[in-house]
């Protein structure tokens, strides 16, 4: 595995299979058996698929995190390739639904989050999300978010202000904005991020989704470090120098972080 700055990061552009979870668990397993990685970041709700014909269809697919298959699943999967996953879930609460990412590592579930800004379909079936944690794995931190929420630079920039040295996005998109938005978050807090959309399409009655990948991995530079292809499942991996994140020092000055505080 990689030392304490040198980590090997992977996204998996999955070609999710429509509530089947046991099927995408599969792929997932796949994956880490060809490639040895510290942390693996999958796409947004990676192991039902993304649209429903109503809210009690998705409570049907949904789990408890912790506690539920798909979370205890996924822990075992992390003990055995000794690693850090990072999963989209639909989570169930008190008969609420949240699109949820679930983290767990080697020694177990490390904690959730709950996308926060949902789009115009998503709040059909979905609540809000209140927390923006970070997540201490494979010896760094690691901030969370989900698709639209990339959209707000505030998320990226709270993360940051928080100690996180990676920012890992998980994504259901079909057009290649969120992609490109992507690369500017890494740049603006002189962060890595990893991007991972999944490919595919998806119907239901009045709603037909097509997900195109162009999944990514960019240093704090936004240079171009890992790019998946349009339409192909595949996973790349890359060994990213994660105290290049720690230190916000640039050609333009010492300390984004000092810069950044001055609007607080």
């Amino acid at each position: 595995m990689g030392g304490d700055s040198l980590k090997r990061v992977a996204f998996f552009q999955q070609q999710v299979l429509r509530k089947n979870k046991a099927e995408n668990l599969k792929k997932i397993v796949k994956v880490l058996k060809q490639a040895v990685v510290d942390i693996l970041v999958l796409p947004e709700l990676c192991t039902t698929g993304y649209l429903y014909e109503s809210k009690a269809e998705a409570l049907a697919y949904a789990e408890a995190i912790p506690g539920g298959p798909t979370t205890n699943s996924l822990s075992e999967i992390a003990k055995t390739y000794s690693c850090a996953i990072i999963a989209g879930v639909v989570e169930e609460e008190n008969g609420e639904l949240f699109n949820s990412v679930v983290v767990v590592d080697r020694n177990g579930y490390v904690g959730k989050y709950r996308k926060i800004h949902l789009t115009r379909y998503e709040k059909k079936f979905f609540s809000r999300g209140q927390e923006r944690p970070v997540f201490n794995v494979a010896g760094i931190r690691l901030g969370v978010q989900v698709c639209y929420d990339l959209w707000f630079p505030e998320m990226s920039r709270e993360l940051v202000l928080q100690g996180a040295d990676l920012l890992c996005v998980l994504a259901n998109f079909g057009a290649a904005t969120t992609q490109e938005i992507a690369r500017v978050r890494a740049i603006e807090n002189r962060t890595a991020l990893v991007l991972c959309n999944r490919v595919g399409f998806e119907q239901e009655a009045d709603m037909d989704a097509e997900f195109i990948g162009k999944s990514l991995i960019v240093n704090p530079d936004g240079q171009m470090l890992a790019e998946g292809e349009e339409q192909k499942e595949i996973a790349k991996v890359v060994d990213l120098e994660i105290n290049r994140a720690r230190f916000k020092e640039s050609l333009l000055c010492d300390d984004l972080l000092e810069e950044i505080k001055l609007h607080q």
